[in-house]
Formats: C-alpha cells, structure tokens, sequence
C-alpha cells in the first residue's frame, strides 16, 4: 500500500508519497545506473559480494557520483520532474518554479531531501544493503556535527 511519511528536515516539513510499484522499480533502476559504478568502487561490492559495512563515507562517495552525473538537464529534470514528484515542502507541492526558489543556494536541504525520498522509496532495498538508515548517514555527512564553542573564563 502507498504510504505518505512527514518528516522534520532542516526546520521544514517535508512530506513524501511512495511512488506506485512500476514507477519506482524504474526509479531505482535509473538512480542504480547513476551511482552503482562509484558505489562499486568506493566499497569492493563486485569482488566482494554484498558483505559490506556502509559508512558516512562511502554514502557521501555514492552521493557524489549521484551529483557527478547530474551534470546534464536531463537528470536535473529528471530529480525535479521524477524524483520529486509526491513530496511536498511545507504543505507545498515542489513544483519546477518552487523547487528553483526553495533551493537556490541551499544544496544542503535539497540533498537531505533527496536522501529522504530514497528512505521512504527504497528503505528495504538499504536495510538489505545493511545501509541502515539512510538520512541519518547522508546528514551526518551533510550537516556535520557542531563544534563546541571555545569558551573563555573571565
């Protein structure tokens, strides 16, 4: 059954709808393309097997190859027109014009995002690949942790 989950990102609600079996089986396949040659690399999965402890770096090397390939419209509308459908910003639909004034300048919450469609989409497909919880990695890797303020004593 399709499930919509909410979530708390950055400040902002962000609401994702499952996509329906089909177009989510293509989805993947096309994400799979995108990212499975760096992923393979990053972690030795094709001389390895499937036997692999994932970690904020080798997800933050996969992302990269996401992003590597993103340097063409077509996969930039592809994740605007595709990926994004179903996923709402603040109650709001992110429609081309939205998804250009919401994230501009601001990659970080676009990505989050991104990891958190994924998550709703494909989180058994993780687990299986002992991923675990996929936005809790990503914003690891995005939003690194806050250093502690130098404190002085007067």
């Amino acid at each position: 059954m399709i499930e919509t989950k909410t979530k708390q990102i950055d400040e902002r609600s962000v609401s994702v709808t499952q996509f329906p079996a089909r177009k989510g089986l293509k989805i993947k396949l096309r994400l799979l393309k995108m990212v499975a040659p760096g992923l393979a690399s990053a972690t030795g999965i094709l001389q390895g097997g499937l036997e692999v402890d994932f970690d904020s770096k080798v997800l933050a090397y996969a992302v990269g190859q996401l992003v590597d390939s993103m340097g063409n419209d077509a996969t930039v509308d592809f994740i605007v027109k595709e990926l994004m459908q179903g996923t709402r910003l603040d109650d709001k639909e992110i429609t081309d014009s939205l998804f250009d004034m919401e994230f501009a300048g601001d990659y970080g919450l676009l990505y989050k995002i991104i990891a958190f469609i994924l998550e709703v989409n494909y989180g058994s497909f993780f687990e299986n690949l002992n991923i675990g919880s996929l936005t809790s990695k990503f914003s690891s890797v995005v939003s690194p942790a806050k250093q502690p303020q130098d404190r002085s004593e007067s």
